[in-house]
Formats: structure tokens, sequence, C-alpha cells
């Protein structure tokens, strides 16, 4: 019986031409597929079948743990040598009001010695606390109270 390879119709008249009949699924649809073929079930049996509903549930859940994997948030956490520069960013969502620059521990308080003592977490902290200090500068926050 033919494949699904190029030339496949003319492997599949030839077979008829043969005598040959392709099979057929319990439900009377031929099975022309590879798979269909090793099953002996065509694809809307099989996906009614345990053993499709147990393989379509494993694809599923091998799909959702992939989505989940790329969505999780890359830690914070990561090795800031005292020479690299840090870039910053800060946008409120609209178009053009975005503002970038770059900060640098050698531009900080902390000597090399210091800095290379500090642990990762204190360096994220150290990160946070002068990208914050610098959003500050382009933030500016007003309240007032309305009565009812």
């Amino acid at each position: 019986m033919p494949t699904n390879k190029p030339g496949y119709m003319k492997a599949y008249r030839q077979a008829q031409a043969a005598g040959q009949k392709c099979p057929l699924c319990t439900c009377g649809k031929q099975l022309k597929g590879k798979l269909s073929k090793e099953r002996l079930t065509c694809s809307l049996c099989w996906q009614k079948s345990d053993e499709g509903k147990a393989e379509t549930l494993r694809r599923v859940r091998e799909h959702r743990r992939k989505q989940t994997q790329e969505k999780e948030p890359k830690s914070l956490t990561m090795s800031y040598p005292y020479a690299s520069k840090i870039k910053v960013m800060l946008s409120i969502g609209y178009s053009g009001a975005e503002r970038e620059d770059f900060i640098s521990p050698k531009d900080s308080s902390y000597t090399e010695s210091e800095w290379n003592a500090l642990t990762e977490q204190e360096r994220e902290d150290w990160v946070i606390k002068e990208a914050d200090e610098w959003a500050q500068d382009y933030i500016e926050i007003d309240f007032a109270v309305v009565k009812p």
C-alpha cells in the first residue's frame, strides 16, 4: 500500500489497479495515513479511544508546561561585575513616553573590593534602589481630596 511520500498517489493507483484495497476502520473509513494503518483506527476514532485520549492529554500537558516555562519571569539575581553597565528603562505605556539610562557600580560609593564582597542579593537590592531613585526624577505624583 502507498505511504505519504512523493508519488504516493501513483503508488495508491497502482495498488488499486492490482486489486489491493485500503484497510478500513471500524467506522468504515479508509485508513490512508501511516499512523492510521499502524493503529488500525482512523484519526477520529483514535481520538475517542482511551489510548488516544491519554495521548492527547499528554500532549496538551507538555504544551502547557512549555508555555509556562516561557512565561516565567527570569530572576533578577545575576552577576553584576563591578565594571558592568546596567541598563534601566522607564515607560508609562505611551508612545514616546519612555526613558532609558545606564547605571554602573563604578559610579557608586562602592570600591571594587567592597562591591565584590557584597552578596548577589545585596547587589540586586542596590540595582533596584538606584533604578527607583532614577525613575523618581521622571515621575510626578500629585493628589487631592475630593469631597463627595
